[in-house]
Formats: structure tokens, C-alpha cells, sequence
């Protein structure tokens, strides 16, 4: 003979909250992670996806896609005044030994 709360165990059992997880993992997808280069915090949209900013200031998302094989990429605009500041700070740095 089964106790008298078994048929509610049962039940319970097989339920998981699956809202938890869904609010957590988008919680972590909404913080963004601090940015140090200073010209990047500078030209960032928060309007805009990481894609988007990344592309808008000439850096590369995903290097499989940027470096195509068949030489068929897009025709993307680049903000030259960040690329301009990035490359000015690069000459600044002292050369490796």
C-alpha cells in the first residue's frame, strides 16, 4: 500500500522550473562584460548588438566570416576615426625586444 501523499510525489516529480533558467540566462546575456580600450567605450552604441559595434569600427566578430576563402565579403563602412586613434596608440607603444 502506497502512503497517502504518493500520487502528489509522483507528480512533483517530474516537473522541473524551467523559468529559473530562462530568467538566468538572461540576466547573464544583458550584462556587459567593462570595456579598457578607451576609443572602443568611446564609439560604442549600447542601441546596437556586439556585431554591429564591432563591424561599425572596423574590428572583426567572427574571423571565419571576415576572412572568407572565396574573397566574397561584403562591403562593410568603417568608422576610420576609431581605426585612426587605435593605430596611433599602437605607434606610441614602445617596439618588443
Amino acid at each position: 500500500m502506497g502512503k497517502a501523499g504518493g500520487s502528489y510525489k509522483r507528480r512533483r516529480k517530474n516537473t522541473f522550473n524551467y523559468n529559473r533558467r530562462v530568467r538566468r540566462i538572461r540576466k547573464k546575456q544583458l550584462k556587459m562584460s567593462t570595456i579598457n580600450c578607451k576609443e572602443l567605450k568611446e564609439a560604442w552604441d549600447s542601441s546596437k548588438s556586439y556585431k554591429k559595434n564591432m563591424d561599425s569600427v572596423g574590428l572583426s566578430f567572427d574571423p571565419n566570416q571576415t576572412i572568407d576563402v572565396k574573397g566574397k565579403n561584403k562591403k562593410k563602412a568603417i568608422r576610420m576615426d576609431v581605426v585612426n586613434k587605435l593605430e596611433s596608440k599602437l605607434m606610441q607603444l614602445p617596439p618588443k625586444k
